[in-house]
């Protein structure tokens, strides 16, 4: 059924782009199911905008707008992607000159959450200021032209080609998009950013680009080390996971034994070459368990780590449980969200010269130097000392546990060093299954060899747009240290927050007091001084 669908839909777009003559393989990696057809999509080339179906429910007005933008802002003769952003209101605070507050999600590559009826957190909060919310799915996320392993490979063309293809997914394309909807959704009227995490990346970007688009600009542990080279973010992420593997281990010493009993046993699994399965085909091996440690950045995390590793064993206690190998799978969702694996590293890449990320954490990692020495799991399970779970990073052998990015790994190779090569090689045997030639990139000739800027530190420097920002002390995600460098640059417009009352999810946790503590921070109405 899958495989008629996409046949179905290759059909129509070739009929779309007979008229258009934009290329296939830009499309392709639109949408193509069921509810808005890329050949819809297609069809409506002439205007910019579709506006889908608006929802009433409990108070809460719901409008899904879909726009055309190019998939490279400077060269819009590339083509064409979807972007698609949800507007949210209530009833009761309805009026025809309301704000405009666009939300910028955390990540990179996972859409914006959704609304509930009713609205509750920040939503609720934002709402009762009089704002109309726009929760935008940033490209290649969601309802905006998403990419999974799947769709990358039907592009077809060279890793090359592939990676060029990946860089415009990056925060400087975001924002760009961003001033595609301000200008047409929200009447070229200046807008409020609220960025989490990532999302406080891409308001830098903006803010770096877009100055005068800005009416006021939120940031909830998000400001981006603008000032710090790739390596020193890693350097300071394994410092920060070190301190809260020790938090976990003193909150719950039991875990030190559980946590080495599971590591051994999946050591000697690796060893022998016997692949424990996880439900979805992928391969639970014990670094791609150590990545289990991405829970310790939020409020609940230790606890979430807590009970998975207590519910490990079967009733055998020889084999791992179903349920812990299910619960295991959900933490991740690489092989679902793969810009994360593809990109994450290249968000601290500022177009310095020359310059690449070569899977910064695992050369950080691998260093041994500082805190880095702690993750050293085999030198643990020798020596009896405590298993140390790894957090964000992003490393190369992730192509060989998560099975759906296996065929992408020179893609991810490419865009790790950046270099990139003219896009003449055919196809790699056993890489790439090829596709019909109408149905693959288009040779795209020579390949930048930097990448681009996401920031201007000059356009940053006291920056005339309010800003204000709450920080995490002890963020594992986004370093405070290297935020409250960036807070100097941006000036005294720039008010700062910084609370160790919550971790990096302080927005998720308590979103209704965080939203308006920041927003009463530069309207003077009772917030905290800076």
């Amino acid at each position: 059924m899958r495989a008629a669908c996409f046949m179905v839909g290759v059909m129509a777009l070739r009929t779309a782009l007979a008229v258009s003559g934009g290329p296939l393989s830009v499309f392709l990696a639109g949408r193509g199911r069921r509810g808005h057809s890329t050949a819809a999509f297609a069809a409506a080339a002439a205007g910019s905008r579709e506006v889908e179906g608006e929802t009433a429910v409990n108070g809460v007005n719901t409008r899904l707008h879909r726009f055309k933008v190019p998939l490279d802002h400077s060269n819009p003769e590339t083509g064409s992607i979807s972007v698609a952003v949800r507007e949210v209101w209530t009833a009761a605070s309805e009026r025809a000159d309301m704000p405009y507050l666009l939300y910028l999600q955390g990540g990179p590559g996972f859409p914006s959450g959704r609304p509930s009826f009713p609205l509750s957190g920040w939503q609720r909060a934002a709402a009762a200021k009089g704002y109309r919310v726009l929760l935008l799915d940033q490209r290649g996320t969601g309802l905006s032209s998403p990419l999974t392993p799947q769709s990358i490979q039907r592009l077809g063309g060279s890793p090359e080609d592939q990676a060029t293809y990946l860089a415009h997914f990056r925060a400087d394309s975001i924002v760009k998009d961003c001033e595609i909807i301000r200008k047409e959704l929200c009447g070229g009227k200046k807008i409020t950013l609220l960025g989490q995490s990532f999302g406080g990346f891409c308001i830098l970007s903006y803010l770096s680009f877009f100055p005068e688009a800005l009416e006021r600009c939120y940031f909830t542990c998000g400001l981006a080390p603008v000032l710090q080279p790739v390596d020193a973010v890693y350097h300071k992420t394994f410092s920060r996971m070190a301190e809260r593997n020790r938090r976990y281990y003193s909150r719950y010493p039991e875990d030190v034994g559980k946590v080495r009993e599971i590591s051994a046993f999946l050591h000697e699994k690796d060893k022998a070459g016997q692949s424990i399965l996880l439900p979805s085909g992928g391969h639970l091996t014990l670094r791609r368990w150590l990545q289990s440690g991405l829970e310790l950045g939020s409020a609940s995390g230790m606890e979430s780590l807590h009970f998975l590793v207590e519910e490990a064993w079967d009733i055998s206690g020889e084999c791992l449980s179903p349920v812990f190998l299910k619960n295991v799978e959900d933490l991740h969702r690489f092989d679902t969200n793969p810009i994360y694996w593809f990109l994450h590293e290249a968000i601290y890449m500022n177009g310095k010269p020359g310059e690449a990320s070569q899977w910064s954490a695992a050369r950080v990692q691998a260093s041994g130097l500082g805190d880095t020495s702690l993750f050293d799991v085999e030198k643990a399970l020798v020596d009896g000392s405590p298993v140390y779970f790894t957090g964000e990073m992003v490393y190369p052998w992730m192509a060989e546990d998560y099975p759906e990015l296996g065929a992408l790994t020179d893609t991810a190779r490419v865009l790790a060093n950046k270099v990139h090569r003219p896009a003449t090689s055919p196809l790699r045997s056993g890489l790439l299954a090829p596709l019909p030639q109408s149905t693959r990139l288009p040779a795209c000739g020579t390949h930048q060899a930097d990448w681009g800027k996401l920031y201007d530190l000059e356009k940053l420097k006291n920056t005339a747009v309010p800003c204000a920002a709450v920080m995490s002390f002890d963020d594992v995600y986004v370093e405070r240290e290297f935020s409250e460098e960036t807070a100097r640059l941006l000036g005294d417009n720039c008010k700062v927050w910084v609370t160790n009352e919550f971790q990096h999810s302080g927005l998720r946790d308590q979103g209704h007091r965080v939203f308006t503590t920041l927003e009463s921070m530069l309207l003077g109405d009772g917030g905290i001084p800076s």
